[in-house]
């Protein structure tokens, strides 16, 4: 199930994705916004940088923007991804983030009621609540060579892109970029680009008329096979079985 939540003001708060089959086995990856991880019943093991976490029920955990992490399922059943909107984040705190692990009795409840009712506005004070109890400073430190390569990265995500095509954009070297984008990330380029272009390709599969091919050419990926595999070795899953888990519990 997947659903754009939206307040009676018309303001867009999130996305919400829900899945009975969870499969959370993910090599390292970040998200480009805020987002929540809910499970229903059940745990699941969280890795980030300098810390582990155990999700369990009547919990969160808080996937802070471009904060590396991976996660191995444990015995978790039904798990809510939460996409904050950066618009509706934005008018509200200011380079803010949040704990990694948040206590909250019957979230998991609040929130499938929330989407069975149709009641955003309830669930965007929750979640203004949740942010606002257990921020923290946000952990991403700008740096201006690395923030214009994500500029660069995200202006030319539909293309095929190469340290030495961003390299000669910036007019450093690629080895100096390199250095100073993984000491920042913990990632390397490669790995950004396409953990990005992976996790933005998730976001169309959840259109039930998408198709697996077209969004591997959209992506300038080699070919599906390429697409299958990068995908699977982020997610743990293929494609195919991940539109399955969003559209068919």
């Amino acid at each position: 199930m997947i659903k754009k939540l939206f307040c009676s003001s018309g303001e867009f708060f999130a996305t919400v994705k829900y899945s009975s089959n969870v499969y959370c086995n993910y090599k390292k990856h970040m998200h480009p916004v805020l987002s929540f991880g809910v499970i229903e019943e059940g745990s699941m093991q969280i890795e980030f940088e300098n810390s582990k976490v155990i999700l369990q029920k009547d919990s969160l955990v808080a996937f802070n923007k471009f904060k590396l992490h991976h996660s191995k399922n444990i015995d978790a059943k039904g798990y809510y991804s939460i996409y904050i909107s950066q618009e509706w984040l934005k008018k509200r705190f200011e380079n803010i983030g949040c704990l990694d692990l948040i206590e909250y009795k019957n979230i998991s409840y609040l929130i499938k009621n929330a989407l069975l009712q149709d009641n955003c506005d309830e669930l965007s004070l929750i979640f203004e609540k949740i942010i606002k109890d257990n921020s923290v400073n946000n952990t991403y430190k700008s740096c201006e060579v690395v923030d214009s390569m994500i500029e660069h990265i995200y202006n030319n995500i539909n293309d095929k892109i190469s340290i030495d095509s961003i390299a000669k954009e910036l007019q450093f070297s690629k080895e100096y970029l390199i250095r100073k984008f993984k000491k920042q990330m913990g990632l390397t380029p490669q790995q950004f680009i396409l953990s990005l272009k992976v996790h933005l390709s998730s976001v169309m599969l959840l259109n039930n008329n998408s198709n697996i091919t077209d969004i591997s050419y959209s992506y300038s990926f080699f070919d599906q096979s390429h697409y299958i595999k990068t995908f699977k070795d982020i997610y743990g899953i293929s494609p195919k079985n991940y539109k399955k888990s969003i559209f068919y519990n």
